[in-house]
């Protein structure tokens, strides 16, 4: 599927969801762009499902264009870990479970983080 196609079909899957269930507080960057921030709550709902915890406080959310022209929401969450401490993680997504990256859980982050969020 050429680039321009995935696009299309991203936002036309975008443009059905409505508005996703919000499970935390959000702290978003300065966008005032509707779709924008449908978007961001779309991925941060994936990240929740990839996660199966509902105690991720994200903070930081931007939308982000890769190199390639596809939409993707990174920021940065709280959670809390088994022991009771809290830590903080970065986190990017492109609309699917398959498309959602969270620091610590595997290698090679960084570099994707440099890809899809800088």
């Amino acid at each position: 599927m050429n680039n321009s196609l995935k696009i299309l079909v991203i936002m036309g899957m975008l443009l059905s969801l409505g508005t996703p269930p919000l499970y935390a507080k959000i702290a978003y960057d300065q966008t005032e762009k509707t779709d924008k921030k449908e978007w961001m709550e779309h991925c941060m709902g994936v990240v929740q499902a990839v996660l199966g915890d509902e105690s991720a406080h994200f903070e930081k959310v931007f939308f982000a264009l890769s190199a390639d022209n596809v939409p993707v929401s990174c920021g940065r969450m709280k959670i809390q870990e088994q022991s009771g401490a809290e830590k903080i993680t970065r986190f990017f997504s492109a609309d699917t479970a398959e498309l959602t990256h969270i620091e610590g859980k595997e290698a090679g982050f960084e570099a994707l983080w440099d890809i899809y969020c800088k």
